[in-house]
């Protein structure tokens, strides 16, 4: 059984909670919705208003920016005493990881609505 603070910060996670993703170091999905702003602004640009879409169109918009899954992956870090280890950057790496497994859900991926009712 986990923890139901990791649920509830998973749950958090796939609702975009400002108050949960201002403790990353930064927006994993940052990307995503910086596309689709670029995107809103070309219909904009366009002329295309809001009302040209169904709502389905614009429930489905709403729903496509940020995940509508999740896991988590388990990994061993060790420290590296192999000073040829090196990052993408050519800096030494100072942590080797290994991946372990998968750490919840142990099959598949979570939605919003498994996180509920396992909470």
């Amino acid at each position: 059984e986990r923890s139901p603070w990791l649920l509830k910060l998973l749950l958090k996670l796939l609702e975009q909670d400002e108050g949960v993703l201002s403790l990353l170091d930064g927006d994993p999905w940052a990307d995503e919705k910086a596309t689709a702003d670029a995107h809103d602004e070309e219909i904009k640009k366009d002329g295309t208003s809001a009302r040209d879409f169904s709502d389905e169109d614009i429930n489905t918009r709403e729903r496509s920016v940020g995940p509508k899954y999740i896991r988590i992956e388990k990994y061993r870090y060790a420290f590296n005493y192999d000073k040829k280890l090196k990052d993408d950057d050519g800096k030494p790496l100072h942590w080797k990881r290994e991946r372990v497994g998968r750490y919840f859900p142990l099959q598949g991926v979570a939605t919003k609505e498994i996180l509920r009712d396992i909470m």
